[in-house]
């Protein structure tokens, strides 16, 4: 057996059907590969979903593991019979070659132990769904990370601002150095383990060629808490990897940019001096949302891809925020 796909869930009967279809429609014959479905006790019908499709799969299997997403990864490590372990969502879908670039990759480049690509839009997402994958795959939304959520160049020095646990094989090797994922975080403990990976002398690799379609949250409230709390769990990250003061400046610009929103009707009683920051995050804002709409061929987006910059900057800055404090 060549690889073990590994993928944590939970309610997701809307989803896991569609993943499943393409997982098991690979390039690579059925027997050089398992599926481990790692539920977290779904009271829908996911599990039902996962049983009635191996039933003519038997590459597929169930497993039910305690709650939390770290968890149930490594759990789903724990019970892969291959060396060489992929990580997906329970909303990845893969093209028909997905396994077979990414073997091939790690076969023709043997000191690379963690390959990961990029999440790219579904083509099934709303156009607010839509709208915010633009956001995010901007640089001025995301930053570095921003690559992540698009197809740019392969790198043989990858690290955890481009790579995400919804979509990365791994060699089994490498918990076996340095463990597996951090069951005290969520979201965040993938660019933890990445880091800590990073930091032990893994190699790691980025290639566009082996990306998934993943979906992007369909309204602001989720939008809104997804960004919440990466950036409360970046703060634990941080502390956990023990990264020396001012490596990790970037994420605290969101708090110190939130500070200032908070303090600006204040601020702009004693000058209007004060207004010139915001002024030019409006125009940076709209500058950078013209290319990113333009890209993904959504100019009607445009305006709510600005605000989306907005949302996400006080989202990540208030959960960052909250948990310094909390610390």
């Amino acid at each position: 057996m060549k690889l073990s796909v590994i993928c944590p869930t939970y309610n997701s009967e809307k989803l896991i059907r569609a993943a499943l279809q393409a997982w098991t429609a690979q390039s690579i014959p059925i027997s050089e590969y398992e599926i481990i479905i790692v539920d977290r006790n779904s009271d829908d019908k996911t599990q039902q979903i996962v049983k009635d499709f191996s039933e003519g799969h038997e590459n597929v299997k169930l497993l039910i593991s305690p709650p939390r997403t770290s968890t149930q990864r490594n759990n789903g490590i724990k019970s892969a019979k291959s060396d060489v372990v992929l990580f997906f969502d329970d909303d990845s879908v893969p093209e028909k070659d997905h396994f077979e670039k990414g073997l091939k990759f790690l076969n023709d480049n043997h000191s690379i132990d963690i390959l990961g690509g990029p999440q790219v839009d579904s083509a099934h997402d709303n156009f607010f769904a839509k709208s915010a994958g633009a956001a995010m795959g901007s640089f001025f939304g995301s930053f570095t990370m921003a690559q992540r959520y698009k197809k740019t160049k392969t790198t043989l020095d990858a690290d955890e601002f481009s790579l995400t646990s919804a979509n990365v094989f791994v060699r089994k090797k490498v918990f076996d150095k340095i463990g597996g994922f951090d069951e005290s975080i969520y979201p965040g403990e993938d660019p933890e383990l990445f880091a800590r990976a990073k930091k032990n002398g893994v190699k790691m690799a980025f290639s566009p060629d082996i990306a998934v379609q993943h979906s992007r949250r369909p309204n602001l409230k989720l939008f809104c808490k997804q960004h919440y709390k990466y950036g409360y769990n970046r703060v634990l990250k941080e502390i956990l990897s023990k990264t020396p003061f001012p490596q990790n400046l970037l994420f605290f610009t969101p708090s110190v940019f939130l500070i200032y929103i908070l303090l600006l009707p204040v601020l702009a009683t004693l000058s209007f001096k004060f207004l010139i920051p915001i002024a030019l995050y409006g125009f940076f804002s709209l500058a950078f949302a013209v290319p990113a709409g333009i890209e993904k061929k959504l100019p009607l987006a445009i305006p709510l891809i600005s605000f989306l910059f907005f949302a996400m900057h006080i989202s990540y800055g208030a959960g960052f925020l909250y948990a310094l404090l909390k610390k």
